[in-house]
């Protein structure tokens, strides 16, 4: 097999495939994105893109926990200006969860801002469908929910359709089928248990080593 089809075997499915922001979660080969936002009422300022290893004052530091090479479960810890979350994903079955739980309390709760875009110049549309948002490709339609409190939000810099929800309380992010959060936080809980065992059972007691060697790679 030669490079290019060794790539295209490879590029399927969801997974962090967007280099330039660790809260995208990209399904390939359509190049749909689901992209996550902040928006910080305490300084009004707007989170659009987080990596790995910033350390200034004002900067977004995210910390990577375990996950799998292919997306099947993911987690990232984030602090930016008094908020902290985590976000934690899983895939199953061509489809796309994700859990954003807030682990800190303001006197006005930020906004996650859940933005849907097209990645690459990968050819198709992305529209607002109203409290959805609609991926349209040759081959496949992707519907984006949220089961978040959804309430205006204007100001964000944002150039695609977007969906501003209140991060009072744990987010459900979902595609195929709307989720509450309790039942995303089974379905992350699952991913995370299967990863884990799976590492366990080939790796036993050098698992740990191994999980963190991944998550660095």
């Amino acid at each position: 097999m030669n490079y290019t089809d060794a790539k295209k075997q490879l590029m399927q499915g969801w997974n962090t495939w967007n280099i330039r922001n660790v809260l995208s979660h990209v399904l390939l080969p359509y190049g749909f994105c689901i992209n996550l936002c902040l928006r910080n009422y305490a300084d009004n300022s707007i989170l659009r893109e987080v990596y790995i290893g910033r350390t200034g004052q004002d900067e977004a530091q995210a910390h990577p926990g375990i996950r799998s090479c292919f997306g099947d479960y993911t987690e990232i810890s984030l602090k930016y200006r008094g908020i902290e979350m985590l976000v934690q994903s899983a895939a199953a079955d061509g489809e796309q969860y994700i859990l954003v739980t807030p682990q800190s309390k303001s006197y006005r709760a930020p906004k996650l801002i859940i933005e849907g875009c097209v990645l690459w110049n990968k050819s198709g549309y992305v529209e607002r469908k109203g409290d959805c948002i609609e991926g349209v490709f040759d081959s496949r339609t992707v519907t984006l929910y949220t089961d978040g409190d959804i309430e205006p939000e204007f100001n964000t810099g944002s150039m695609c359709p977007y969906i501003p929800v209140s991060l009072s309380r744990p987010i459900a992010i979902s595609t195929g089928r709307k989720v509450s959060a309790n039942e995303a936080a089974e379905i992350v809980k699952k991913a995370k248990e299967k990863l884990l065992a799976e590492d366990s059972r080939r790796y036993g007691e050098k698992s740990e080593l191994y999980a963190a060697m991944r998550t660095g790679v």
